[in-house]
């Protein structure tokens, strides 16, 4: 089988990109692929993901841009150099396969080096953008995108709401390849639920971490003492967030043992601003959490639409009163248990083996 080379802007973080990057690994690998897992940046916090063969193309972090500042500018030339140089090696020492850029700027490395690749023309590359079309649109990613993309044999977003958003913008290769769920409740798995709201994501402002304790904090009389916002996470706002934090809000390391956290939910509430297909929304209705979410991408739309209607609700962007609101519905609606469902497609090879094949 040819090998698989899948690709991020980093392969440490314990972030969604991440996880089904190295997600995918595993289930090229258990279907007989040679799989490489590789990182444009190191990260400063390395999550251990097992025994994917990792591979970091630059030899410390990414340095942010500072203006008027030479060396900066040199450093970050010769780490891009380095990057290039360092993946168009790996490329030439394989066969010719499939290489997966999970991310822009990963792609971005990824044709460059393909420039120094002996056999470019026999490698197929399929980039990814796994945010919402809307999210692109409003930032730099679209400009991005509409540059890089056409340089791939394929382009693949997560819903076709996106796609057709992509499409109308010129883009001929667009495919959709939702991702894998990367969590599926154990067979002796249970929930007791607690009095636990739970915000699980980076913290960082796109997830509207900020958002999210305002609205609690606009709800805390009618919840109740006991009520409690667990904020699971990490990132740059913590210490903000920590300062404006009252007696019922707790903070969580970031952990990969979603099934602790989600046994014991009460209601998951995303609070983000843009999104794609947050992962973490799949897994709370796998394990029949109810759910609250910001109308915050197509991928966050799709979930609710495929879910049981009573145990979301979907609520308007940028409105802490919304999630106020919502939240003290759900704390007085009569208690329920939703069961719990299989959410991890046993597809996920055959939808990449299928554009494989037409590759």
């Amino acid at each position: 089988m040819k090998p698989v080379v899948i690709m991020a802007n980093n392969v440490q973080e314990l972030g969604g990109a991440q996880v089904v990057v190295h997600t995918l690994a595993k289930v090229f690998v258990s279907n007989g692929h040679k799989c490489f897992v590789v990182g444009v940046t190191p990260h400063a916090e390395p999550h251990d993901f097992g025994k994917s063969e990792t591979t970091t193309l630059m030899p410390r972090i990414w340095p942010l841009s500072i203006p008027d500042d030479p060396q900066n500018a040199k450093d970050r030339i010769e780490l891009r150099r380095v990057a290039v140089h360092n993946l168009a090696d790996l490329l030439n020492s394989l066969e010719p396969g499939f290489v997966i850029a999970a991310q822009l700027w990963s792609l971005k490395i990824l044709l460059e080096a393909m420039k120094h690749v002996d056999l470019r023309s026999a490698w197929r590359i399929i980039g990814q953008y796994h945010g919402a079309f809307a999210a692109a649109a409003s930032g730099r990613d679209l400009k991005r995108a509409l540059r890089l993309a056409p340089s791939c044999d394929f382009f693949a977003v997560l819903t076709r709401e996106d796609a057709q958003a992509f499409a109308q913008c010129g883009l001929t290769n667009v495919m959709v390849i939702p991702n894998p769920s990367t969590w599926n409740p154990t067979p002796g798995f249970t929930r007791s639920p607690k009095k636990y709201i739970d915000f699980i994501g980076r913290f960082s402002p796109e997830k509207g971490p900020d958002l999210a304790m305002v609205g609690f904090e606009m709800a805390r009389t009618d919840l109740g003492p006991d009520m409690r916002l667990r904020m699971i996470g990490s990132g740059p706002l913590e210490s903000e967030l920590r300062e404006l934090a009252g007696p019922q809000v707790e903070f969580v390391a970031p952990t990969t043992d979603i099934e602790s956290i989600l046994c014991e939910s009460g209601v998951l509430l995303l609070s983000s601003r843009t999104e794609g297909a947050p992962l973490v929304v799949a897994e709370a209705l796998a394990a029949g959490v109810p759910v609250i979410a910001t109308d915050c991408s197509a991928g966050v739309r799709e979930f609710f639409q495929a879910s049981e209607g009573d145990y979301t609700d979907l609520i308007a962007r940028e409105n802490p009163r919304a999630i106020a609101d919502s939240l003290i519905r759900f704390s007085q609606a009569e208690a329920f248990v939703i069961p719990t469902k299989s959410r991890v497609s046993s597809s996920v090879y055959e939808n990449w083996t299928a554009v494989f094949d037409l590759l």
